[in-house]
């Protein structure tokens, strides 16, 4: 039976009473789990009296919780609002506890942070948001995104395999970022950070329905650079492979200058709505374990640590689905 429960104290009671049924002395068995003769004879009597459900771990008693159970199930509607009526800074302990005491909730910080824990309701990172980024139009382009590439496409893929690729670039250089470590308590360790300018940018894409990958390195950011990263996208395709490439609104991609190949097309995001490219968890991904903590020596040493970077994520295609994949980008044929 004290295999059946993962509570320790259930388990305790439950050996008591098997080796107590083998004929060892309570005496014995008390000695071997290191308690009381007292307590393995008062574990024998209950199961006696009311058989091994009187063995199972009783709730704690103590003083009820101060907060009604029906304002317990509204606290997480609770912690939204406050979030959507303040116009800055975080939503704290102190400020739901005001909020509960408007309601006739008088409590400590103390108890505030034990039941926002009871809630489901955790202290974790926000993620942001462009305050010019509108979310209707951002739900409205994920609801309809196989009808606008469908649309996009037309006939140029007739009895080809459409895949849809996500793309985006990111700066890496000597401006770099600092990122968590392990560390002991009560400390803050230092980390290496330079103050120089030099940089390059790595020009992204990715595949989440076959987990391929292609990047370009250039030194700048512009329709060149652009050209480029399609071109070599444009030969990763097979003769039956037409590409959706999904990517944001920057000046370079709708430059009149730049060249699709046929067998790719442009599918733009909404404007301010980077949350929507999985390529974004590409890069925090790559920062957060090679280009964090860091110095470069100059340009060269910069190209080599993304090269070295991407070859490493590139091999793996179950973590590029994983990071990438999204339910609306499955096209088929």
């Amino acid at each position: 039976m004290h295999h059946l429960t993962k509570n320790c104290r259930e388990k305790m009671r439950y050996l008591a009473l098997s080796w107590v049924q083998k004929g060892e002395h309570l005496t014995t068995v008390a000695a071997r789990l290191d308690v009381s003769r007292k307590s393995v004879g008062n574990w024998l009597g209950r199961y006696l009296d009311g058989g091994l459900e009187t063995l199972c771990e009783r709730p704690a008693p103590g003083r009820p919780c101060r907060l009604p159970q029906q304002q317990m199930q509204t606290l997480p509607q609770l912690v939204r609002k406050l979030q959507q009526q303040q116009s800055g800074g975080r939503v704290m302990g102190k400020h739901v506890r005001k909020a509960l005491q408007q309601r006739g909730v008088v409590c400590s910080l103390a108890s505030v942070y034990v039941w926002l824990h009871k809630a489901r309701i955790s202290w974790v990172t926000s993620r942001s948001r462009h305050p010019k980024a509108d979310p209707q139009a951002q739900a409205e382009f994920k609801k309809i995104f196989t009808l606008l590439a469908r649309k996009a496409v037309g006939k140029k893929a007739e009895g080809k395999t459409v895949r849809v690729w996500f793309q985006d670039e990111a700066r890496v250089g000597q401006q770099g970022t600092t990122t968590r470590m392990w560390a002991p308590k009560g400390t803050r360790p230092r980390a290496l950070k330079q103050q120089e300018f030099e940089s390059a940018y790595v020009f992204g894409s990715v595949c989440p329905a076959t987990g391929a990958c292609d990047a370009v390195v250039m030194p700048q950011a512009n329709t060149e650079g652009m050209n480029t990263h399609l071109s070599l996208l444009s030969r990763r395709l097979g003769r039956n492979e037409h590409g959706v490439l999904v990517c944001d609104n920057a000046s370079w991609h709708r430059s009149k200058h730049l060249w699709v190949p046929w067998n790719l097309t442009l599918l733009y995001l909404p404007a301010y709505s980077p949350e929507l490219n999985p390529v974004e968890q590409v890069w925090q991904w790559l920062r957060q374990r090679f280009w964090s903590n860091r110095i470069f020596s100059d340009y060269h040493a910069i190209v080599e640590s993304i090269c070295f970077a991407w070859n490493i994520f590139d091999k793996d295609t179950k973590r590029v689905s994983s990071l990438c994949t999204r339910s609306r980008a499955a096209l088929g044929t």
